[in-house]
């Protein structure tokens, strides 16, 4: 997990080497990114010392999705640090606030089940994976779940 990953003037998280950007979510107390190398939280109210955090899928364990009875779905788990910039691994806990989230989840966990193939090598997995190179080649848009009442955006080109 990183916090305050660099994002530019709209917004929007500026991509790693190689990252594709699957979706981007709000009302999830952030507005949420998932791309084909981490989870990207940017907060919609930033201040001088936090503006957004990432979680890298090759350092996720323990994710799972909770439908409470009462309340909104959410979605814990934890991270090991990323090049050791906090303290310790790190819980959290995202929930979604509005609408319904099966877009979401069901690309973070084809994500995760992908990057978990290779070992959680993303040298590997950008080189030989199905799934990565159907999200370079712009094709991930024909086989991803689209739910007409999940807010979830799916990037049909890559953000600038």
């Amino acid at each position: 997990m990183t916090l305050n990953v660099p994002v530019n003037n709209a917004g929007i998280p500026l991509a790693i080497p190689q990252e594709q950007f699957l979706l981007f979510r709000s009302n999830i107390e952030f507005e949420a990114f998932l791309t084909s190398h981490r989870i990207i939280f940017v907060s919609e109210k930033p201040t001088a010392d936090f503006w957004s955090f990432d979680i890298p899928i090759a350092t996720l364990y323990g994710e799972s999705v909770e439908f409470p009875l009462f309340g909104n779905t959410y979605l814990k788990g934890s991270s090991a640090p990323n090049q050791n910039l906090l303290p310790g691994h790190c819980h959290f806990k995202l929930w979604f606030m509005k609408g319904g989230c099966d877009a979401f989840i069901k690309n973070l966990d084809r994500c995760i089940k992908e990057v978990r193939r290779f070992n959680g090598n993303m040298q590997m997995f950008t080189m030989n994976s199905g799934m990565y190179n159907d999200m370079r080649d712009g094709k991930f848009q024909h086989q991803a779940f689209v739910d007409p009442n999940d807010p979830s955006q799916i990037f049909m080109q890559q953000p600038k």
